[in-house]
């Protein structure tokens, strides 16, 4: 005989044996779930125990009291408008490197449904991928330990407010699995089989979720005498010995570098003292948001996406190879091709969400290319179809290619632009900042502005850009770590002479706009130094336009850290002490670089 209490709640010895009978009813349901019936097809039981795991931890007796059933007939009309639905989901969680790791279900809340007048206010951050990759590589450049923390039902431990209330529907598939766990809740089944419940904690989907979650741990972040990285809300640092413990926050993914192993295991135990069963990974090499950082190279930490490289390939097969991802016909827009419609274009948008994804991560070789496709989603031809496919070609040629960080040097951008090269006679800039090796901070952009000149496109790259330059230098010295003045790349020794004599001073430069002289300011108090690069060595030009061959693979390699961001100094300081002019052009090819390198040796002392 079952122990049962007279309230009807199963005694926690029964719940794997009710479990177990409820799967082997569920195999047969004809009323099952389709992501779920789907989920069985292709994993079997797991996914099923999956199904039964997620509904279970909603449940006050054996989880986090997500849930609490109430019955239909006893709420108000003003009630029954706000329930929104809810539906479950069933997935493979997979490692960065592609192997599994674990099936995984969760219950979602339908929050487009969600009245948002009832919260104007739902904002929540994330670390920008910018930030994360300037903590990994200080982290290979001190040899620091680091860590991943996950928070399992994280968004379940952050309490929604009661005033109002929430409600979601669970259609009768969930509340058939609610019931079978807890058997004194089917008194509030409905007629049809359905479920309403008022939500006690923040479920995934309400779009209160996420500002509830990152309210809740940096909540504890400050009971733990963290503070936050101004120029970042989702990076934050503890002193600890004289160095910094620092933590970066991705919604429930946390990743943590600190001096030793020992600061990373005294962190994780303050943190279980409020958060029991946070799962954490250590190593040399690290999944992390989607990708493996690999610490094994001293100084040096190296990046890739090789499972969701592998994901959109097995998704869009291609054959052949590409040793460059677009044509020199890149830009080119013909109104005279076939527009691709319905699933055909449906796909095109997808693929091409998904390299933009990879290329602002591991792979900015491929921005140019997916900048331009990207601004074509709303109206695709055949002819960016065969773009996308010369893209993906190439990714398939070099799926084993990532990115590579090093700490060698000031924090330098390489910025330049193309002129007149799209429709609408618009230029297209090139961006690409680093630390010594590696771009960290990579864009390829349409101008929003027509540009006069090749000197007023080159204008309009630096004083849209400079910005992020300077949020890289202050973003670091909060971290500790000093370099000096940021430096400035640019290949165009009009827009140099403009910067530093501070306005126009010709007919032909009067209708430039004072804004973007804003780096003016910032070169004469000293916070960013302009440097002259010769145009076949400056890294961005790969950014504004498709090269090819030799010229690409060399750019290409600069661009993800094969080879130094930098090399050997070049130019004299003329007129202006910020900004440095060549008198006379180096040939020597390993001058055509970030021409940083005296700067950098400070920075290199500095360092170390």
């Amino acid at each position: 005989m079952s122990k049962r209490k007279a309230t009807g709640v199963v005694e926690p010895n029964e719940v794997s044996k009710r479990a177990r009978a409820f799967l082997t009813m569920l195999k047969r349901a004809s009323a099952m779930h389709l992501s779920a019936k789907a989920a069985y097809r292709q994993c079997g039981a797991g996914a099923l125990q999956a199904v039964v795991a997620e509904v279970a931890q909603m449940l006050p007796r054996h989880g986090k009291d997500v849930l609490h059933p109430v019955a239909l007939r006893n709420m108000s009309w003003a009630q029954r408008r706000m329930i929104i639905p809810s539906h479950l989901f069933v997935k493979a969680q997979i490692w960065a490197n592609g192997d599994l790791k674990k099936m995984k279900a969760r219950l979602v809340a339908g929050g487009n449904l969600h009245d948002k007048s009832l919260h104007p206010d739902v904002s929540s951050p994330t670390a920008s991928t910018n930030a994360l990759f300037f903590i990994a590589a200080l982290t290979a450049q001190e040899n620091r330990a680091v860590a991943s923390i996950d928070f399992p039902g994280a968004f379940l431990n952050a309490q929604m407010p009661d005033n109002p209330p929430t409600y979601i529907r669970l259609n009768r598939f969930l509340a058939n699995t609610l019931v079978a766990i807890e058997t004194r809740y089917q008194t509030q089944q409905n007629v049809h089989g359905t479920m309403i419940c008022r939500l006690n904690k923040a479920l995934y989907g309400t779009i209160l979720a996420a500002k509830l979650w990152y309210e809740k741990l940096t909540g504890l972040l400050v009971k733990l005498r963290f503070a936050p990285n101004p120029y970042d809300a989702c990076v934050w640092n503890r002193e600890q010995h004289g160095r910094h413990v620092t933590v970066v926050m991705h919604v429930d993914d946390v990743l943590v570098s600190a001096p030793s192993e020992s600061d990373i295991d005294g962190l994780i135990r303050e943190i279980k003292h409020e958060y029991d069963g946070v799962e954490r990974h250590r190593g040399k090499i690290l999944s992390y948001v989607g990708m493996v950082f690999d610490f094994n190279t001293p100084g040096i930490v190296s990046v890739s996406m090789p499972g969701y490289v592998e994901t959109v390939l097995e998704e869009s097969p291609v054959s052949g190879r590409s040793s460059s991802p677009a044509g020199t016909n890149l830009f080119a827009v013909s109104n005279k091709v076939e527009r691709l419609s319905g699933p055909r274009a449906d796909r095109f948008h997808s693929l091409v969400c998904k390299l933009l994804y990879m290329a602002k991560c591991a792979r900015p070789d491929l921005l140019t290319a997916v900048s331009f496709l990207s601004t074509r989603v709303t109206t695709p031809t055949v002819e960016n179809e065969r773009k996308l496919q010369r893209a993906l070609r190439y990714l398939s040629t070099t799926c084993d290619l990532g990115v590579a960080f090093a700490v060698s040097s000031p924090p330098t951008a390489s910025v330049d632009a193309a002129f007149d090269v799209h429709e609408g006679m618009t230029s297209h800039t090139g961006v690409a900042i680093s630390l010594g090796r590696g771009a960290i901070f990579a864009k390829s952009s349409k101008q929003k502005v027509v540009a006069e000149s090749s000197t007023e496109a080159e204008l309009v790259a630096v004083s849209d850009n400079v910005g992020q330059l300077i949020w890289t230098r202050n973003f670091l010295a909060v971290q500790g770590v000093d370099l000096g003045a940021a430096h400035l790349l640019q290949d165009n020794m009009s827009t140099m002479a403009m910067i530093a004599n501070d306005r126009p001073k010709s007919s032909r430069t009067r209708h430039m706009h004072i804004r973007h002289f804003f780096v003016t300011d910032k070169a004469k108090n000293g916070e960013v130094v302009v440097h002259h690069c010769p145009s076949d060595g400056i890294t961005a030009d790969i950014l504004t336009k498709p090269l090819q061959g030799p010229r690409f693979q060399k750019l290409r390699d600069q661009l993800l850290g094969r080879t130094p961001f930098r090399a050997k100094q070049a130019g004299s300081v003329l007129k202006n002490a910020a900004v440095q002019l060549p008198t006379d052009e180096p040939h020597d090819e390993e001058a055509a670089g970030a021409c940083i390198g005296a700067a950098a040796g400070t920075a290199e002392a500095r360092i170390s």
